[in-house]
C-alpha cells in the first residue's frame, strides 16, 4: 500500500515536471510530510523504509546525502540542477533507505545522461548542431520515477 502511494505521488510530480519543466515549491514538502507521517504515525500503514530507531546517525545521514549533494550541486552550478530536484531527493529519504535512494538517484542521472546524449546525436544528425540544446532543460523527475519503477518493481 505504501509503495502504491509512493508511486502515485512521485508519478504525479513527474508528469507535472514533464509538462512545465519545473517542480512546485510545495511538492517536496508533500512527499516528505507523507513519508514522515507513514514513518511516525502509530497504527497507520507501515513504511518498510522506517526502522523505528534502529538506525544510527550515520544511516540517517546517508539517507539525506543524495538530496544534500543535489542541493549543493544546484548552488555550485547556478541552477543547472534544479533546487526542486534536490528537495525531492531529500524528501525521498523518508520513503527509501540509503542504498535504494542512492541506487535510484544514480540510475535516474544515468537515464537522464543517456537521453541527453541521444538528444545531442539527433540534433547533430539533423544538421542543427548542439548550440540550441545547451540551454534546454531536461526534467529529472520522470527519470527518477522510471528508475524507481525499475528498482522497486511493481506496485
Amino acid at each position: 500500500m505504501v509503495r502504491m502511494i509512493y508511486f502515485v505521488i512521485l508519478g504525479w510530480m513527474a508528469v507535472s515536471d514533464l509538462r512545465t519543466k519545473t517542480i512546485p515549491i510545495w511538492a517536496p514538502w508533500i512527499m516528505g510530510i507523507t513519508g514522515l507521517l507513514f514513518c511516525t504515525a502509530p497504527g497507520l500503514i507501515e513504511n518498510p523504509a522506517c526502522y523505528a530507531g534502529e538506525e544510527g546517525f550515520l544511516q540517517l545521514f546517508l539517507r539525506f546525502l543524495p538530496g544534500l549533494a543535489a542541493l549543493i550541486l544546484s548552488l555550485l552550478s547556478r541552477e543547472s540542477i534544479g533546487r526542486g530536484d534536490g528537495g525531492i531527493l531529500l524528501s525521498l529519504a523518508f520513503w527509501l533507505d540509503a542504498g535504494d535512494l542512492s541506487r535510484i538517484a544514480l540510475a535516474a542521472a544515468a537515464f537522464c545522461g543517456i537521453y541527453g546524449m541521444l538528444l545531442c546525436g539527433w540534433s547533430i544528425l539533423g544538421g542543427r548542431g548542439i548550440a540550441g540544446i545547451r540551454k534546454r532543460r531536461i526534467p529529472y523527475l520522470p527519470f527518477l520515477c522510471a528508475a524507481s519503477v525499475f528498482f522497486q518493481g511493481s506496485i
